[in-house]
């Protein structure tokens, strides 16, 4: 998370003076960064905070385990237990 931020920074950085060498505004490139923080707050909303990511175990099987209603579910080599 933290090499795609700074690299999302490097970028904006190069991407903005482009953009204003181009264009000899300072405003378009403020527009842009609006727009990429308005799709990041939209893609947020898509995101279930109550649902927990599944666990990878020793042997490559994924154990999901919901945590909203308390049941734990397991899926071991394709069976439900």
């Amino acid at each position: 998370m933290n090499f795609f931020g700074q690299m999302g920074a490097f970028f904006l950085a190069l991407i903005f003076g482009q953009i204003v060498q181009a264009t000899h505004r300072f405003d378009y490139p403020v527009y842009v960064v609006a727009a990429v923080l308005l799709l990041g707050c939209l893609l947020w909303l898509g995101i279930d905070a109550e649902r927990q990511l599944p666990e990878l175990r020793d042997g490559g099987d994924f154990v999901e385990t919901p945590c909203s209603m308390g049941r734990l579910t397991e899926r071991v080599n394709g069976k439900k237990s």
